[in-house]
């Protein structure tokens, strides 16, 4: 059995629980059970995590602390478990967890994107891209024999992404367009509201399109989008969607926040612009343009709109 402590938070978004999932569907099919640790009880991730088992350490109105107290209380919870090796995946905890959680005495993965943290583990797993220096990542912040596992060739994706390949787009055409917007898991949808009306107003007239603003779990203001969706039928919302991938098989254009979605689009190439909205949403724009990436903007607000809706047309 594997444990899998990770985090989801309005401030995170439920990007570590993403990727973790889908580490732990890949193991699956190699007959190895995952438990997932998380800290309380939520029914809105209890369906996410469905049908990986799940416990967790904070009852009540207990909630994390610390590093230090968090370990024990993992520990504690864990021991009760035949745990072959933990899997950690949350941007709170850095070596001071990991050396606690070492007294399990079996091996710790971490999953980080961040290069700023020291760690305390047998592997490493970064998906991240920064050109020549990416195998220089994590090099003066980790034990000496901890396997580093850089760059994207490790991007966790789901199956039917990898299997995939670039799609043809055979569904766009000059006159018919799919536009897919997305804050990512939380987002304040006023924001995402004004950038929609602002496409609607600068649409051309011959063009047969809809706009899909998806709503993630800890999106605030959903009532915005759902009001212009009301009222208009090119405005389709996607509402809480585990996977974003049937809704891309249909998307030409993809606009949205720089995180774990990125991926998932150009493995199908799809034409995007992105943004950051969280500063490891920051990237370099020629590791991005390595990659096949060529509209990002490291800032991002209501003043970038109109050249941004202008673009997307």
């Amino acid at each position: 059995m594997i444990a899998i402590r990770t985090h989801v938070s309005p401030s995170t978004g439920i990007g570590h629980l993403a990727r973790t999932c889908r580490l732990a569907a890949a193991l699956e099919k190699h007959q190895i059970e995952s438990l997932f640790f998380i800290d309380q009880e939520n029914s809105l991730f209890r369906d996410y995590l469905y049908p990986f088992k799940h416990t967790c350490l904070y009852q009540g109105n207990e909630n994390f602390q610390d590093e230090e107290s968090d370990a024990h209380r993992f520990m504690d919870s864990a021991k009760e478990y035949p745990i072959e090796a933990v899997v950690v995946d949350d941007y709170r905890f850095s070596w001071v967890w990991e050396k606690n959680a070492e007294r399990l005495g079996c091996p710790l993965i971490v999953l980080d994107d961040r290069d700023s943290v020291h760690h305390q583990c047998s592997m490493i797993v970064d998906a991240k891209w920064t050109g020549a220096s990416t195998s220089e990542r994590y090099k003066d912040k980790i034990p000496e024999n901890c396997l580093r596992l850089l760059g994207p060739e490790y991007v966790l994706l789901d199956e039917s992404y990898t299997h995939r390949g670039k799609t043809s787009n055979s569904h766009a055409s000059k006159n018919a367009m799919s536009i897919m917007l997305s804050l990512g898991g939380g987002g304040d949808m006023t924001i995402a509201g004004k950038l929609v009306e602002k496409l609607l107003h600068r649409a051309p007239r011959d063009i047969d399109f809809l706009v899909q603003p998806v709503i993630g779990y800890f999106a605030t203001n959903k009532e915005v989008i759902l009001s212009i969706a009301e009222n208009d039928r090119r405005v389709k919302p996607i509402n809480h969607a585990r996977s974003l991938y049937d809704y891309l098989k249909t998307t030409t254009l993809y606009i949205g926040a720089a995180g774990g979605t990125l991926y998932e689009i150009m493995s199908m190439g799809i034409p995007a612009v992105t943004f950051a909205l969280t500063q490891n949403q920051h990237n370099s724009l020629s590791h991005l343009e390595d990659l096949g990436h060529y509209f990002h903007l490291n800032e991002f607000g209501e003043e970038s709109f109109d050249k941004l809706v202008k673009l997307a047309w």
